[in-house]
């Protein structure tokens, strides 16, 4: 970082970067914060409502695009979700719900 100043002593300056530096450390703290606690929701929303919603729609054409749109999330940040809270991927899960129908239609 540059910094100009015209003070002629230069200590002016550096206190306040110094604080400046804290507050935006502060920020960013609290921001990965809700960021997590975001995420967290984002997991369990997903882990109960995306199951429920591949179970009622296995039938149909259903995308991994169309459970993200569904969540408000992005394809890729859906897929990462989806197998960190229900340990299988989009697919595989899709697969086992149309398997399990199947299995009870025989």
């Amino acid at each position: 970082m540059i910094l100009l100043t015209g003070y002629a002593k230069f200590e002016y300056a550096r206190k306040a970067v110094s604080v400046g530096q804290k507050e935006i450390h502060s920020y960013l703290i609290e921001f990965s914060r809700e960021m997590k606690l975001r995420d967290e929701g984002k997991k369990a929303n997903l882990s109960g409502g995306g199951h429920n919603y591949m179970k009622s729609h296995y039938m149909e054409n259903v995308s991994l695009e169309d459970v993200a749109c569904h969540f408000m999330l992005t394809a890729s940040y859906c897929s990462r979700l989806i197998k960190e809270s229900m340990g299988s991927n989009f697919t595989q899960i899709l697969i086992e719900e149309r398997m399990k129908e199947l299995e009870g239609k025989v």
